[in-house]
């Protein structure tokens, strides 16, 4: 009999999670990143661009600062990483919401 399971690899290395947030029925909210913390995203972004080179940010994961880079990537404007965790910061577009509209969320 053949298996409907085949293991193409194993000890996952990298992980992608879209994290969205949602209400208590776990459908998706539309939330803007807060004001106050999208203007130290956008200051520390800024620190990056001026030094051309990543700064530290308040931010820790395992006990290491998360780095803000100087550049944002594939449609997220923040990007902050160490060596064990990379966090990428986005503000909803209209054309993100619409979708989710669409999609009947």
């Amino acid at each position: 009999m053949e298996r409907m399971v085949k293991i193409l690899g194993a000890f996952v290395d990298t992980l992608v999670l879209n994290i969205y947030p949602t209400d208590h029925d776990f459908e998706i909210e539309e939330r803007r990143v807060d004001e106050s913390l999208k203007e130290e995203l956008m200051l520390l972004k800024g620190q990056a661009q001026e030094a051309e080179e990543d700064v530290p940010t308040r931010f820790a994961f395992n006990g290491a600062s998360l780095l803000m880079r100087a550049k944002g990537g594939d449609g997220f404007n923040w990007i902050m990483h160490n060596h064990w965790l990379t966090v990428a910061v986005n503000r909803p577009r209209v054309a993100q919401r619409a979708n989710h509209k669409r999609r009947g969320r």
